[in-house]
């Protein structure tokens, strides 16, 4: 039976879950840590402050005999708190005092954490140290209600983009597809959906002035001037995957619509298109559709890479950003029943 308590837990303590690897991200739903440094330090600014803050969602089960905390609501702001502690970023020109806390101090005295100058007042870092979050725990929880709880959190769309809120909590061969191909061209696929946070910033992509592990800069559809970098953020890679996806599957290439891709995802309830796609993916087997996605793939970015240019400036002339991800699909499509329905290959 579920069980949801609702506490309050110190930064120092939520400090120490991090530092013992307990506080767990699923990437089924929780995919990249998007914050910039601005947003960072404002929340930051308000904990300093005293102001209160959202409460924190997590669900408790054991692995392997291990406590752990899967987040359900509050990576962002975790994420925030522990970064500006281990002193990647400052708040008003002024970094937290490691000194301030016996496990950053003995993380300093290891040579695992750097001083950064000027520093916060001493007292100042321990009031923050001292700072209270509201946290309501989930207990006794299934992977499917955990699942549905994000997703109905979200579903007002004021924290993720549409096309995440699709992917949240989607338990169909497609959305399977769709993430894992979106995450290995941006290069943030993981071994495991579920990923300690600790080590969510060496796969999430680089926002300004952040020390993360993908310079956005180097992902495909931004070098490829395909789509912006914000765009990245807001999951629009994941948008023209899935509609490519969709059009290699269906008998009809569908139109490019918000509501057709909430359809493929049963965002609202099951559809029609949603089951015919997940029969098409059983037929063809789920390995076989990633393989001749990336087959395709693989040559159009080979043909970027000997013309020199990017797709923008070789296909659609430097024009707006708009439709430029539509005529990357016309594109990928024209080669797809070229290479793979025709079987055949590219000569010149």
């Amino acid at each position: 039976m579920q069980d949801l308590t609702v506490r309050s837990e110190s930064i120092q303590r939520l400090y120490n879950f991090y530092l013992e690897n307990k506080l767990i991200v699923n990437r089924r739903y929780q995919r990249k840590l998007v914050w910039s440094v601005e947003e960072k330090a404002a929340f930051i600014d308000s904990i300093i402050k005293a102001y209160p803050v959202p409460l924190i969602l997590l669900a408790e089960s054991e692995e392997n005999g291990e406590r752990i905390l899967e987040i359900i609501d509050g990576m962002q702001r975790l994420n925030a708190v522990i970064a500006f502690i281990e002193n990647e970023f400052s708040v008003n020109g002024l970094y937290f005092d490691l000194e301030a806390m016996a496990e950053t101090k003995l993380q300093k005295d290891q040579g695992q954490l750097i001083q950064n100058f000027p520093i916060i007042d001493r007292k100042v870092c321990a009031e923050i140290a001292s700072y209270v979050f509201p946290m309501s725990t989930y207990k006794g929880a299934s992977e499917k209600e955990v699942d549905e709880v994000f997703r109905r959190i979200n579903a007002n769309g004021k924290h993720l983009s549409r096309q995440e809120i699709r992917q949240a909590g989607a338990l169909s061969n497609y959305a399977d597809l769709v993430r894992q191909i979106s995450s290995e061209i941006r290069g943030d696929a993981s071994l495991n959906d579920r990923v300690i946070l600790n080590n969510m910033k060496m796969i999430s992509i680089t926002s300004k002035n952040l020390p993360y592990g993908i310079n956005v800069d180097d992902v495909f559809w931004v070098s490829a001037a395909i789509i912006r970098r914000e765009q990245v953020r807001e999951s629009k890679d994941e948008e023209i995957v899935a509609e490519i996806i969709a059009a290699m599957l269906l008998d009809e290439i569908p139109a490019s619509s918000s509501t057709i891709l909430d359809e493929f995802y049963s965002l609202k309830a099951i559809s029609k298109r949603a089951n015919e796609l997940e029969e098409k993916i059983r037929i063809r087997s789920f390995e076989k559709v990633k393989s001749d996605f990336f087959k395709v793939f693989d040559e159009i970015k080979q043909l970027l890479a000997i013309a020199d240019q990017s797709f923008n400036s070789l296909i659609a002339k430097d024009r707006t950003f708009d439709k430029v991800p539509r005529y990357y699909q016309i594109v990928f499509l024209a080669l797809y029943k070229l290479m793979i329905k025709d079987n055949k290959k590219v000569s010149s």
